[in-house]
C-alpha cells in the first residue's frame, strides 16, 4: 500500500502501521492504548500526545548540556 509507514510505540514498543502519516497526526496504539502523535514522518517517529498546554519533557541527554 502506498504511503504506509511503520513506527514503534514509545510505551510498549509495538510496531504500528500508519497510512500516509502527517506531523501532528494522533493515533492510538492498538497494543497498550496510549494516544500517540506523529513527531516525524521521515523516518516515522511517534511520541506521546500531550495536551496543548503541556510542554514536552527535556530528554536526559539535553539536560546534561544545560
Amino acid at each position: 500500500m502506498e504511503g504506509l509507514e511503520v513506527g514503534k510505540c514509545p510505551v510498549c514498543e509495538a510496531l504500528l502501521e500508519v497510512s500516509r502519516p502527517t506531523v501532528g497526526q494522533q493515533l492510538e496504539c492498538p497494543e497498550c492504548g496510549e494516544v500517540l502523535q506523529v513527531a516525524s514522518t521521515s523516518p516515522l517517529k511517534l511520541y506521546y500526545a500531550l495536551p496543548l498546554d503541556e510542554e514536552p519533557l527535556i530528554e536526559e541527554e539535553h539536560r546534561k548540556r544545560l
